[in-house]
């Protein structure tokens, strides 16, 4: 094999016709499928799973309506057998080489083409791909794929182990999921239902080439400075037989470097260093541009005719997770281009049960991601990783990634067969992801360290000290031995850590060092203050459950109206909703009926991570990020997520746009009567404004106020404000009193709070008197501008009838405060039906007056 020398030639290479190889055809009509040994056969959709294609044919009622996830059970259990015939043409069988692609199986699948075996696959996250020409013939041909139920494939392995690996989200009485290769969350969790799919669940394409291609474009940044990038491009070259080629590579357009190769037969690695003047970087949200560029690499013959070409985009950037011990203890915190940032984001969990069926919810979520002003997304390792099109999106909106590795909540089988299984699922996956410049890490595994070491596993499971021993000693081969080995190879310099948390939320010194799974307030039944008695240097997990409104959970309940049995068959949590009473209880008086009862879940919700953010944020550098559980649902019922299955945002996520925001204000008051303001900044550059604190009654009333011109420091928390007790007033009602801090510059509110001096049941809040104009905005849409008379808690618009999108809800108003929504409602003629149509709520509506 011969190195690459890459030189500036400024050649301009013809063509680039092909993309690939040269014939992708994906095979996704004509499916069907039945039960094996039923002989009962129905149209199926691929990419689908059994129960979307059974459900489809009304074979079996809405998986998701009321109990019927307890009757559906048996699908898992059941083997099914999907088929299709395509043609393949006398033209497409002169190719040297064809080739069949599987993207996804699930999971334990047997392939026949004509009549023939093809591949056996045993893994859910893998891609295979097999030469398949001698099979293949002119016209017709039959592609078959028995799907096996994975409870019979593995029960062998379950009963040779001498004892039972931990696996408590493992919602069957059989604990099979450890030793299956496929999407955890599938077995049940604490936040979504038990169905064992199976089916085709990413694309099947037939390829067709003739002489060397292309299989992977990747590069290395080796050097980044404000002249010049250093990178190392590493281009790899799959060849049926020796000899000699050209490769050029292109870079926005522009051809930076042709090189005469020798190509071995099989597989060849070309790698070589390449310089980029005047780089321009990938940055995240918040901290720049996410600029991309455009990488092809293009093989040639010797008359420069093309023999195959394939791309990807660069992403300048270099991305360090700091680990270092300080004087708090350890610290965990990203450093993006020499910038330390303060990570805001939130952890995904797929978007659907029936995962084929949730791409089509993927851009939606993504623009919560970015409405909600977050620069990173923990990819969980329950699920899945994801498709092309979640990274690509990233990318393009300055979203790091953390990325797990699909392990959670369990102890897995260390046997040569299973971690070689793993082996080809890790190299699948990591050169897959690898290019993407947002992919800002990669995590061994969720919780099970910390569970291992805190959980008690070893007494609930009878483990003897030898099992214990044995157990241990495979955790430590998958996750300090084999995952850090292949990532070595495919993907060094990536920052890696085996487990997160690193520390357990248990005791008071863990919060000093790593990142920090915070459960005190949800498992651990404490209150909402906790989230300020200990700050973690890195939250990658805290949060507290809702439900989703009544337009979510309707379809799906007995009559359309939920009532309590309803919520009460959808809660997957052990704690269940009474510990959401016993915070309710705390925090707002009785609620007057169960649509009352979800929205003020949703603000209880709100509160208390505007609590735990709110601290986070204000005690930078000690705490460097917050990753809240959790962005998504899997399907309609009460969890942890900001927005519902639907894709509705809960009070949370409105709220979350301004506990993310660029600039956060908090304002506090100690015991002894003193304020204190200060203010985090995630900006780049320094603001000049001023501060301005208001002390109103809830009728309007000023009785204090107080402005400061300040700088607020970039990239920084200060104190810019403190009034001691002797200036601040002592005599007012705290339940008719709020404080409003705004900070403004050149008539632009840049960042605003309330300091409320009690809980909301304890609150005299006034009848709501407020005013509002609507006018048609600017490129579309609606502008609605509230003025607030008295005091306003927790403002929710809707527009009766018609699914609407809100720029901002849930929110509340000091008196003489003015806020203005965006109304998206295309089905609205003009602003007269929009005001028509307008509902107007806030809290004082869900609850019981005394």
């Amino acid at each position: 094999m011969r190195c690459l020398l890459l030189i500036v030639w400024g050649l301009i290479v013809p063509g680039f016709l092909l993309a690939g190889p040269a014939v992708r055809i994906n095979l996704e009509s004509n499916w069907e499928f039945s039960q094996i040994g039923k002989n009962a056969w129905l149209p199926a959709e691929v990419p689908g799973t059994v129960h979307t294609d059974l459900l489809a044919n009304g074979e079996i009622p809405d998986p998701f309506y009321g109990t019927n996830e307890k009757g559906l059970q048996w699908i898992g259990r059941m083997d099914w057998e999907y088929r299709t015939e395509f043609d393949v043409s006398a033209d497409l069988l002169q190719n040297e080489h064809l080739a069949l692609r599987f993207n996804g199986l699930d999971t334990y699948a047997e392939v026949f083409l004509n009549g023939k075996p093809l591949l056996t696959a045993d893994n859910m996250f893998r891609t295979w791909e097999i030469e398949c020409k001698s099979q293949l013939r002119t016209g017709k041909n039959q592609l078959r794929i028995v799907f096996r139920s994975p409870f019979e494939r593995v029960s062998a392995q379950l009963e040779a182990l001498p004892y039972q690996l931990p696996s408590p989200n493992d919602a069957g009485k059989e604990k099979i999921s450890v030793f299956v290769r496929k999407a955890g969350y599938h077995f049940g969790w604490d936040w979504g239902p038990r169905f064992v799919t199976m089916g085709i669940w990413r694309p099947i394409n037939l390829l067709a080439w003739n002489e060397a291609r292309i299989t992977d474009v990747y590069t290395r940044t080796d050097g980044l400075e404000t002249n010049e990038a250093r990178l190392r491009a590493r281009v790899e070259v799959n060849a049926p037989e020796a000899g000699d080629a050209k490769l050029a590579l292109v870079l926005n357009g522009d051809t930076i470097g042709r090189q005469n190769v020798v190509l071995n037969r099989g597989r060849n690695v070309l790698e070589e260093a390449i310089s980029i003047a005047n780089p321009r970087l990938w940055w995240p949200a918040g901290m720049g541009k996410p600029y991309l560029y455009n990488l092809k690499a293009v093989l040639l013959r010797a008359d420069n005719s093309i023999i195959d070409q394939r791309k990807t985009r660069v992403g300048l950037r270099r991305i360090e997770l700091v680990q270092q011990t300080d004087s708090i203890g350890e610290s965990f915190f990203f450093r993006v281009n020499g910038t330390p940032i303060f990570v805001k984001g939130t952890n995904y969990i797929p978007p659907d049960n029936f995962i084929p069926r949730g791409r089509s919810k993927r851009e939606k979520l993504f623009r919560a991601i970015k409405g909600a002003n977050m620069n990173m997304v923990r990819v969980w390792g329950g699920g899945i990783y994801e498709d092309d099109t979640f990274y690509d999106l990233c990318d393009e909106n300055g979203i790091m990634v953390w990325q797990d590795f699909m392990f959670a909540c369990a102890m897995y089988p260390g046997d040569t067969a299973f971690l070689n299984n793993v082996r080809g699922e890790l190299q699948d996956n990591i050169r897959r992801l690898r290019h993407h410049p947002s992919l800002a890490m990669w995590c061994g595994n969720n919780e099970i360290e910390v569970a291992w070491h805190n959980w008690g596993w070893q007494q609930e499971y009878r483990l003897d000290p030898g099992d214990s021993t044995r157990i241990w000693q495979d955790y430590l081969a998958l996750f300090e031995d084999l995952i850090p080995r292949e990532l070595a190879e495919l993907d060094p310099g990536r920052p890696y850590i085996p487990s997160s948390p690193i520390s357990n939320w248990g005791k008071s010194e863990n919060f000093d060092r790593g990142d920090m799974h915070n459960w005190a307030v949800w498992h651990g039944e404490k209150p909402f203050s906790a989230f300020k008695a200990d700050t973690p240097r890195f939250m990658s997990e805290f949060g507290f459950q809702s439900f989703p409104e009544i337009r979510t959970l309707a379809p799906v309940t007995s009559g359309g109206a939920p009532n309590r049995e309803d919520l009460e068959d959808r809660q997957k949590s052990y704690k269940g909703t009474r510990l959401i009473d016993t915070h309710m209880n705390r925090w707002y008086s009785e609620y007057k009926d169960y649509e009352s009862y979800l929205v003020l879940s949703q603000l209880l919700q709100a509160e208390g991570m505007k609590i735990a953010i709110e601290n986070m944020r204000i005690e930078q550098p000690r705490c460097m990020g917050s990753l809240y559980w959790q962005l998504n649902d899997c399907w309609p019922g009460p969890s942890w997520s900001s927005v519902d299955y639907q894709g509705r945002w809960k009070a949370l996520h409105y709220w979350m746009q301004h506990l993310y925001g660029p600039i956060l204000l908090v304002a506090e008051r100690s015991d002894n009567g003193e304020l204190r303001v200060r203010a985090a900044s995630d900006e780049p550059r320094a603001r000049f404004g001023t501060i301005a604190m208001r002390l109103k009654s809830f009728d309007g009333d000023i009785l204090w106020t107080q402005e400061q011109a300040v700088e607020i420091a970039p990239g920084a928390v200060k104190e810019y404000v403190r009034v001691p007790a002797s200036i601040f007033p002592n005599r007012f009602d705290p339940n008719e009193t709020v404080l409003e801090v705004i900070l403004h510059a050149r008539g632009k509110v840049l960042a605003s709070n309330l300091l409320y001096f009690t809980q909301p049941k304890d609150m005299d809040l006034p009848d709501p008197e407020f005013s509002y104009r609507c006018s048609v905005a600017e490129g579309g849409g609606y502008l609605v501008e509230v003025r607030a008379i008295h005091q306003l808690k927790n403002v929710e618009f809707a527009l009766v009838g018609i699914e609407a999108e809100f720029s901002d809800n849930y929110f509340d108003l000091a008196p003489g405060g003015i806020r203005q929504i965006m109304v998206s409602a295309p089905s609205i003629k003009d602003e007269k039906e929009l005001v028509k149509l307008l509902r107007v709520r806030q809290m004082t509506d869900w609850v019981n007056e005394d």
